[in-house]
């Protein structure tokens, strides 16, 4: 169906209307896409310099330490608690290298 020819130059103008705009959507587009990933990488930069400048202040900053001597967590129940655990290695090492049967028939452990 052919529009009349009155019509002809409303419809080009239009046609052409909206091929411009759908440039300039375009190329809006790509500019918002372009200044969204630069503000995004300027965030990521800042956040890796506040990260960093923090860690640095944590290991800068002096740490406390408890020793204790006695108690439930102090030096000496630890070493008791391994002494406690050889004791009972070597006990067993001793029990399976006592002899099973008569004394002349010792087994080499």
């Amino acid at each position: 169906m052919t529009q009349p020819a009155s019509r002809q130059p409303v419809t080009k103008s239009v046609e052409t209307l909206t091929s411009g705009m759908s440039s300039i959507f375009s190329q809006i587009s790509s500019l918002v896409q372009s200044e969204m990933e630069m503000e995004t990488a300027a965030i990521e930069k800042r956040f890796e310099r506040e990260t960093i400048a923090r860690l640095n202040e944590r290991l800068d900053e002096p740490f406390v330490t408890v020793n204790t001597v006695t108690g439930d967590k102090g030096i000496k129940q630890a070493q008791d608690e391994y002494q406690r655990l050889m004791n009972l290695l070597k006990d067993k090492s001793e029990f399976r290298c006592k002899p099973k049967a008569e004394p002349s028939l010792l087994e080499l452990c």
